[in-house]
């Protein structure tokens, strides 16, 4: 299995990540899931990430495979948990969002092993975070299934934009 790597995404590197964005809002789309269908994320959301450093891509042998944003920091979104508590509540942490994988690498774990590399990416940017954090929508089970995987922990449950429930999840630094 070739490696993955992981690293900082260019303007260069946008076409990619839309064409990826494009296939992960056909494949919601077609499982009736409604996330990621009203606009978001757009290719202004990416170029912000980009410069502000949170985008990163996933490649195999050079080829942008799948991109993930890591973004430090307080979210505001995550300050009311309902249905359960953080684990670590008031301790600095690291937020996921934006995460996506293209159809062309299906079948080589590069969700799985872009989020491995991402958590330790995160460790790597500041060792003094106590978590990670990332939600996802309630029927996406894909995306559950992979937290899970890699160690995430559901947490609860949170209300993004006017009311929308994500189910909330967090990873522990070990």
């Amino acid at each position: 299995m070739a490696e993955l790597m992981l690293q900082k995404a260019e303007i260069a590197d946008l076409l990619d990540v839309m064409e990826i964005t494009k296939q992960a809002k056909a494949l919601l789309k077609a499982d009736g899931i409604n996330q990621w269908q009203a606009g978001y994320p757009n290719e202004d959301d990416f170029e912000n990430d980009i410069v502000k450093g949170h985008l990163y891509v996933a490649k195999l042998e050079k080829t942008v495979v799948g991109f993930i944003s890591l973004i430090d920091g307080i979210d505001p979104w995550y300050k009311i948990i309902e249905n359960g508590a953080w684990l670590r509540y008031d301790q600095p942490y690291y937020t996921i969002h934006r995460v996506a994988v293209s159809l062309s690498a299906s079948g080589q774990q590069v969700g799985y092993r872009m989020l491995r590399a991402a958590i330790l990416k995160c460790l790597e940017l500041d060792a003094t975070i106590a978590s990670i954090r990332v939600d996802t929508h309630p029927l996406n089970t894909r995306m559950q299934h992979l937290l899970e995987k890699v160690g995430f922990v559901k947490t609860g449950e949170i209300f993004i934009n006017e009311g929308e429930l994500r189910f909330a999840y967090e990873y522990l630094k070990a």
